[in-house]
């Protein structure tokens, strides 16, 4: 992608740091039922994705983080 940031390795490393960081938070999140911060989490994980690895589709993203593909969005209010 042309237009895609040029980021060093250690750079790299940072932002794979936070985005573990937002996973881990996206499954608090679920497990307390807390759709706010669950959205957002995974929302910030698709930005940095799309920002700097050039992942724009769902489909590309959660092949890239190894998570199953869902035909929806998933709400809290589903996890039993």
């Amino acid at each position: 992608q042309p237009n895609a940031p040029i980021i060093t390795a250690s750079t790299e490393v940072l932002i794979k740091q936070n985005m573990i960081m937002q996973l881990s938070m996206a499954q608090w999140a679920l497990l307390h039922r807390n759709q706010k911060l669950y959205d957002q989490a995974l929302q910030n994980v698709q930005q940095w994705l799309t920002r700097y690895f050039a992942l724009t589709t769902q489909k590309e993203t959660m092949s890239f983080i190894g998570l199953p593909q869902h035909g929806s969005h998933l709400e809290c209010s589903q996890v039993v």
